[in-house]
């Protein structure tokens, strides 16, 4: 599937457990504290790829980085970077940005209810020796073989074991909350989301979600790269940050460029293969 054929949709959230530490402890901010040795010294970061599954969205994935606590192996902090698309499917792609937000968003808030997040770990078989053992090939048929010459690795999904441990406490519980998902949303993202990635058939766009609405960015994203422009600089690293991670995901290889004037407006551009 092409860019040009999807829907994309990028979106970082920051929660905390309601026993962490207030916001002003910078050790919970991912990549600020990233450099900070007394926070190295308590806290680790993880990153972790996940993806749920919906009779609506088909299959999603996301993005989500922790900060865990060493002492109670406790995630105290999670921002998540959502990568979803319509899978051509001409209905989806055909919804406003607003409602498929929601939707996407709604749907999210089921898989975490119904704990169906699961990730993909590289399965490699091991080697079978025949004197020894009976080897089994990968659709379990078991024979008296005397080698499996070239097996190659494959995909394998497993479930989470812990939607709390994976995502933070917080979110979890309000999930569970009788509050409308608009209002589950807007919960959950006051003050806390950086950016949303968009787009609609041919072209990707980036914008901030604050509560329900979204403000596009000044710019696109495209099959062999992206420009962005008039980009406040307070928020340019963060978006530069996420075009490297989205271009790494889609298996690009990129080089970019950002520039900054004396207003403090910047400038972004990736050049991909």
């Amino acid at each position: 599937m092409t860019l040009k054929q999807s829907f994309f949709l990028t979106l970082i959230f920051s929660f905390f457990s309601i026993s962490s530490p207030t916001r002003a402890d910078t050790c919970l901010d991912y990549q600020p504290g990233q450099s900070d040795n007394s926070c190295a010294a308590a806290y680790t970061r993880q990153q972790q790829t996940l993806y749920f599954n919906s009779p609506q969205l088909g299959e999603q994935s996301f993005l989500v980085k922790r900060v865990v606590h060493k002492a109670t192996n406790t995630t105290v902090h999670s921002d998540f970077d959502f990568s979803a698309n319509c899978n051509g499917d001409g209905y989806l792609c055909s919804l406003s940005q607003h409602d498929f937000i929601t939707l996407y968003l709604t749907t999210f808030r089921e898989a975490v209810k119904a704990s169906s997040f699961y990730s993909y770990i590289t399965h490699i078989p091991e080697p079978c020796d025949p004197t020894k053992q009976v080897c089994c090939d990968d659709n379990n048929q078991c024979t008296e073989i005397k080698s499996i010459p070239n097996q190659s690795s494959s995909l394998r999904q497993v479930f989470i074991k812990s939607v709390v441990q994976a995502l933070g406490y917080k979110l979890v519980d309000k999930a569970f909350d009788p509050m409308s998902d608009p209002d589950y949303i807007e919960e959950l993202s006051q003050g806390e989301v950086k950016f949303i990635l968009s787009g609609f058939n041919s072209y990707n766009s980036v914008c901030k979600l604050e509560g329900t609405q979204c403000t596009n960015y000044h710019g696109t994203i495209y099959n062999t790269g992206a420009d962005f422009s008039h980009v406040h600089s307070r928020e340019a690293d963060d978006l530069n940050r996420f075009l490297r991670y989205y271009f790494n995901q889609n298996d690009k290889q990129c080089s970019s460029n950002m520039r900054c004037d004396t207003a403090q407006l910047c400038t972004i551009s990736y050049y991909c293969q």
